[in-house]
């Protein structure tokens, strides 16, 4: 679980960009359904349980004059039904409620799965590039869901981690896909999945030490309450549309050791 935290004078950023490409590329080639209620259904994963993590194409976009013409449904079987990253946000809390220290390692899984380090190329020649996480990342996952997943949907924690996987994918599709009306094109590099992750690991985690270091611990005092982490939280998504993004510096002193510069 030892994650460098990302940063551009080191990381290969190109490498990084051509990733992510590759995948819009895939399901941008990928066959279109009659119409959006009979969509081509696209497997990109299958748990153990069977569960599949998939696509439907076309999604809901296409029929607009102005919309996506690569618009996709992202799935996990029946789970995560019409779920935002947003939605995403109260099932990474239910872990914090079984184990905080375990909570934060799944949010460093989630930073590890914004920025493609647990994804392997499964076809070279396709360039088809999956969610693939090593034997040690695996048994970390493996241990947080026996240990802290009881209150996740069906699928668990791999579930999850797949899901977010697939409504990734599908958010750079739907920003940087060439000839999609909401093209950012990659000087906006962090639109699209990286913000959309790196939200999921702030807001999260600030709503999580908000309840422990102020709820609980004063809860006999309940006028000694500070409500500043949430303040932040709900004052930083208004005006950023929606992105709340740790620093380097945040990430640092919440994960280290685990995670570091």
């Amino acid at each position: 679980m030892k994650t460098e935290i990302v940063s551009f004078r080191r990381f290969d950023k190109d490498r990084f960009i051509r990733r992510r490409k590759d995948r819009i590329q895939e399901a941008v080639r990928w066959e279109k359904g009659p119409s959006v209620d009979e969509p081509k259904k696209h497997v990109v994963a299958e748990l153990e349980e069977g569960i599949q993590a998939y696509f439907l194409k076309p999604g809901k976009e296409t029929l607009r004059d102005d919309g996506n013409p690569h618009d996709m449904v992202p799935k996990l079987g029946g789970i995560y039904d019409d779920y935002t990253f947003a939605d995403t946000w109260k099932e990474i809390l239910k872990v914090a409620v079984e184990d905080f220290e375990l909570f934060k390692m799944l949010l460093v899984l989630i930073y590890r799965n914004g920025y493609l380090l647990d994804h392997q190329y499964i076809d070279e020649e396709e360039k088809r590039l999956r969610y693939a996480p090593s034997e040690d990342i695996a048994a970390c996952i493996d241990q947080i869901d026996e240990e802290a997943g009881r209150e996740l949907p069906e699928g668990g924690l791999w579930g999850l981690l797949h899901f977010m996987d697939v409504l990734g994918w599908n958010e750079d599709v739907k920003y940087h896909s060439e000839d999609s009306p909401e093209d950012r094109g990659w000087g906006k590099f962090y639109v699209g999945r990286i913000n959309n992750f790196l939200s999921c690991v702030k807001v999260p985690y600030l709503f999580a030490t908000f309840v422990h270091e102020e709820v609980l611990k004063k809860a006999d005092r309940p006028g000694k309450i500070e409500f500043d982490k949430t303040v932040d939280v709900a004052q930083t998504l208004i005006n950023t549309n929606g992105v709340c993004t740790p620093t380097q510096g945040e990430l640092e002193e919440w994960f280290g050791p685990v995670m570091y510069r």
